[in-house]
């Protein structure tokens, strides 16, 4: 059989195989959340990352043999689905930098007593894959889901369509969706005495080509008198929170807190609990990083300083060439609200058995800040808008200055 018949078979027939629908999964421990999606990971999947617009499942090497990966969206408005399709796939597309090699007709099916609209398309991008979009259309939006396995050669495709078979398929099936009133995973907050920001950090080891690295690694944790918390600083500042709306595409970030003793609870919509440290004097671990409170600087707040940031890292690709990259940024920051800013990247190192550098330097000559809801506004003279996080750690001790934090690094 030829492979791109191989291709359509897997994933056009595929449908049908498993029909009837398998029993439906009762909701409760192991169900997660994504926006308006409620769902159970498949035997030997993980949940990865988290984007605002989309949650990432990965499949389990040592499990499955393969590694796929599926996508769960942020509702898509409810419209014609087909062109809706369309302009998300032809998006996806180039944000993967991926070409097309073959797209087969949209069609319609079954899935369970769900009518599912499926869409299916091999790329090329990096390697072969297959990609598979599940849009499963309510009566105000699309819930869509995307499964990608690869498809290389005809055992890769077929290992794929096994993947949509066994996995997929019975996920589809026991979708319930918060809007057609399924239980959201989380439930209601109880009020704590915890209000404000902490913030904090520490080292963390990660293995490099030329042996460990150690990272100063921070968090910001956003905490509110009615139990509810936010892993960071809201987009929308930390005086304008809409629970409802960040749970629609930062359900990975939005939660409830509950204090037990010494333990902290965290326990955010998407499903994840956190447990964390707490001292009597509200001093807030992980293991790695120690977060203290710190104060939300006024809107419209002025300051003057330095930022800088660098990253380093090994390189050794495996025939001889061995070195270091490394990048940093800084900003000045001036009182009058403006600010300059400055970039710099370098390879330095063994490059096939002969030294070399390479350097580079880019900025975009700054702009002007403004301070808001903890949050800093860098607007530079391209007309591009950063939001940074800008907070304020108290004095430690008599003749000690208070430190400002910005983006992480603190301020000189």
């Amino acid at each position: 059989m030829r492979f791109s018949l191989i291709v359509e078979v897997m994933l056009v027939a595929g449908l049908a195989w498993i029909l009837p629908a398998p029993p439906s999964q009762a909701a409760g421990d192991g169900e997660y959340q994504f926006g308006n999606v409620l769902y159970h990971l498949p035997a030997g999947w993980r949940k990865g990352g988290t984007k605002e617009r989309c949650v990432t499942l990965y499949t389990d090497l040592r499990a499955k043999g393969v590694f796929a990966t599926m996508r769960i969206y942020a509702s898509l408005p409810g419209e014609d689905v087909d062109k809706a399709m369309k302009r998300h796939m032809a998006a996806e597309l180039k944000a993967d930098d991926a070409k097309l090699e073959k797209a087969l007709e949209a069609k319609s099916a079954k899935v369970g007593n769900a009518e599912v609209r499926f869409y299916a398309r091999v790329v090329r991008g990096g390697s072969r894959r297959m990609q598979m979009y599940f849009a499963r259309c309510l009566p105000d939006r699309i819930e869509l889901v995307r499964f990608e396995g690869p498809a290389r050669d005809p055992k890769d495709t077929r290992a794929s369509g096994d993947l949509i078979n066994r996995d997929v398929l019975p996920m589809m099936v026991n979708l319930r969706f918060v809007s057609e009133g399924g239980r959201s995973v989380l439930g209601g907050p109880t009020p704590g005495d915890l209000e404000g920001v902490w913030w904090g950090g520490g080292l963390q080891l990660r293995p490099d080509p030329n042996g460990l690295m150690s990272d100063f690694v921070t968090r910001t944790l956003t905490f509110y008198k009615n139990g509810r918390c936010f892993d960071g600083i809201p987009p929308d500042g930390v005086g304008a929170f809409d629970y409802d709306a960040l749970a629609a595409t930062r359900t990975n970030d939005v939660g409830n807190y509950a204090r037990r003793g010494d333990k902290l609870i965290l326990s955010f919509a998407d499903g994840d609990v956190e447990t964390l440290d707490i001292s009597d004097t509200n001093v807030i671990t992980d293991g790695v990083k120690r977060l203290t409170r710190a104060r939300v600087p006024e809107d419209g707040y002025r300051f003057e300083g330095t930022r800088q940031s660098l990253y380093v890292a090994g390189i050794h690709t495996g025939v001889g060439s061995t070195g270091t990259v490394s990048s940093s940024s800084t900003q000045v920051f001036k009182k009058d609200g403006t600010f300059t800013d400055g970039r710099f990247g370098g390879a330095f190192g063994n490059f096939d058995h002969g030294g070399g550098f390479a350097v580079g330097n880019r900025g975009d000559g700054g702009g002007i800040y403004e301070v808001k809801g903890g949050q800093l506004l860098l607007a530079d003279r391209s007309g591009k808008t950063r939001v940074w996080e800008i907070l304020v750690l108290p004095a430690g001790g008599a003749g000690d200055r208070a430190s400002i934090i910005v983006q992480g690094n603190f301020l000189k």
